[in-house]
């Protein structure tokens, strides 16, 4: 395969990834709202590694520790969304 064409698959991934994540924010706003509203922790430690755990479960060995990583960021990232929702309430 060509980098030209290498990369064009990686623009179409992309696409998707970036659809897959927006719908992951907006299920993140419904979670939010319900920590809110039930004064539930923002920070849940064993939800966290349930979600890094499950990434040996579904991915290549290979791969595994890079996408634990870029994961962790996700689940930083989600965190820091929530308190920002809660404290513009």
């Amino acid at each position: 395969m060509e980098l030209k064409e290498a990369r064009k698959e990686i623009d179409e991934l992309d696409l998707k990834i970036f659809a897959l994540l927006e719908e992951r924010m907006k299920m993140v706003d419904t979670v939010v709202s319900y920590k809110e509203s039930n004064g539930v922790a923002i920070r849940d430690v064993r939800r966290e590694k349930k979600v890094l755990d499950r990434i040996n479960e579904y991915v290549a060995p290979e791969y595994a520790y890079w996408i634990r990583d870029i994961y962790k960021s996700v689940i930083l990232v989600s965190r820091t969304y929530q308190k920002s929702k809660i404290h513009v309430k």
